[in-house]
């Protein structure tokens, strides 16, 4: 049962996976195409990562600096790099091979030149059209869903109901994602003027995935600086960075997982706090990371951290881009949509529906009862 267990966790941690890269792929990818390519993400590459970062046999936890006294172990609590770095990098190569949706990107008309300062003329060379979701209430619902599973993803990998780790655990994924927002809605007000709800949530989101590997490791007040980083400045700045690329990321998942994925990472090395510490209790687990770089430890701890991320994001990448490749050559009708499809919208050309279709539907219902009703 036991085994069963955590066969089931693992299961749905591999399936966030392939969830990332869907949000990256969205309006432009063949749904056959990416059934394929997330069956391979699940059943091949997330379990090699999977192996080499969490089982004791894997090598990312003999990791030798010199000196037997060095040796150390790459630590990923809860999967800041298994789970969200690897979706990310893997969305991240599913963005590249598809390109961007239609006028995503267009050429700046000299009649909008104008309005453009010189930094921003020389910045950016094409317009980017903001294409808006379908609906930000839902959106908003969504994150606070996440929210709240995130607690069965954070605490829940201790994999005990009674471990005395989960409390601890709970509040740092707590703070990060609420500085994670807070961060977002400073620098809305910085850079527009006003909040975007849009970049709240993202911050929310990048506060979580910052937290998720050294949630077990680290104190309140540094759980909130690392959401606060990343929700409220690597979300921001890597979104503007892929649109400067034209990179056309709909729901900002890179940013997001790849980005703060890899800076939930580093961070286990920056603040882990260290098992002699007053917060010992929290690696009850197990041994746990050795003290980070800036709660008085060397930096031997970031740099196996550092190898650890480096590595599975290159494997990731080389592995997602030739998948893609494939993929284009072999599926029918490649892996990206054609335009009157991407134009009509997938829902409509894969799936003959539409969820306007379906609200239009339950409203016209409910004017049929009240009718009746009179």
């Amino acid at each position: 049962a036991g085994n069963e267990a955590k066969f089931f966790f693992q299961l749905m941690f591999a399936g966030t996976a392939a969830t990332i890269v869907s949000r990256a792929v969205a309006e432009r990818m063949r749904f056959l195409s990416f059934l394929v390519f997330s069956f391979l993400l699940v059943g091949l590459l997330y379990p090699i990562t999977g192996h080499w970062a969490w089982s004791e046999s894997g090598w990312l936890k003999h990791i030798s600096l010199g000196a037997p006294e060095n040796d150390l172990k790459f630590w990923d609590f809860a999967g800041s790099t298994v789970v969200h770095t690897v979706g990310g990098a893997a969305g991240l190569m599913g963005t590249i091979a598809l390109g961007a949706r239609a006028d995503k990107y267009r050429e700046i008309k000299p009649a909008e030149l104008s309005r453009l300062n010189p930094r921003q003329k020389t910045k950016f060379k094409k317009k980017i059209e903001p294409l808006g979701g379908h609906n930000i209430t839902l959106a908003t619902l969504g994150c606070l869903i996440i929210w709240f599973g995130w607690f069965g993803f954070n605490a829940g990998s201790t994999l005990e109901a009674t471990s005395p780790a989960i409390p601890h655990i709970v509040l740092t994924t707590t703070l990060a994602a609420a500085a994670g927002a807070i961060g977002s809605i400073i620098v809305c007000f910085v850079r527009y003027g006003k909040p975007n709800l849009a970049f709240i949530i993202n911050g929310i989101v990048g506060g979580l995935v910052s937290i998720t590997a050294p949630c077990a490791y680290v104190s309140l007040l540094d759980a909130a600086v690392i959401g606060s980083i990343g929700g409220g400045i690597l979300v921001p700045l890597l979104t503007e960075l892929l649109d400067s690329w034209e990179i056309d990321d709909p729901v900002g998942a890179i940013p997001v997982h790849f980005g703060c994925g890899l800076w939930g990472t580093l961070a286990v090395g920056l603040f882990s706090i260290g098992p002699d510490s007053g917060l010992a209790w929290a690696y009850a687990l197990g041994d746990g990371p050795a003290p980070g770089f800036f709660r008085g430890g060397n930096p031997s701890q970031l740099i196996v951290q550092g190898l650890g991320a480096y590595t599975v994001i290159i494997f990731i990448i080389l592995s997602s881009r030739a998948i893609f490749y494939l993929l284009n050559l072999v599926m029918p009708g490649g892996i990206r949509v054609s335009k009157q499809e991407e134009t009509e919208g997938l829902d409509k050309s894969t799936f003959e529906d539409k969820v306007q279709d379906v609200y239009q539907d339950q409203i016209d219902r409910l004017w049929e009862k009240l009718e009746d009703l009179e």
